[in-house]
């Protein structure tokens, strides 16, 4: 399993997802999320050949934004899911990474904001940050 699957099932843990709704690789046409991994990365190597890793990811949110009510609604729904992940983060409580790999940090880099919002749709953005050691 990837660092990013492994990421993207630990996100599917935040209890205010919709049952139909699930973090997807790429999104559909009708709105759902997903999540991208960016080019970025920052690597320490230690003496005895591991590794830590620092990621980023972006999660997307394509949602409605027809009226001022479904945007608040967004919201709230991107503010809660930020502190989710923040204190999931400060309680020690990561995702399961593959083997000889452990997770030391996971945080939000950038907070979300609406990066494009086209015909009744709007696509919301942040990003991700994995800090994890990766063992020989």
């Amino acid at each position: 399993m990837t660092i990013k699957e492994s990421l993207r099932k630990w996100l599917q843990l935040y209890p205010n997802f919709d049952i139909e709704e699930f973090v997807d690789i790429d999104i559909a046409k009708d709105g759902g999320y997903a999540l991208a991994k960016e080019p970025n990365i920052v690597t320490n190597t230690f003496l005895d050949g591991s590794v830590q890793r620092t990621e980023y990811y972006t999660f997307i949110a394509k949602k409605i934004t027809t009226n001022e009510t479904l945007r608040e609604n967004t919201d709230e729904f991107l503010e809660d899911f930020e502190d989710w992940i923040y204190i999931k983060n400060l309680n020690g409580d990561y995702p399961t990474l593959k083997e000889k790999c452990y997770c030391d940090n996971i945080s939000i880099s950038s907070t979300y904001y609406l990066q494009s919002n086209e015909e009744k749709y709007g696509m919301y953005v942040f990003t991700i940050e994995i800090t994890y050691r990766k063992e020989l």
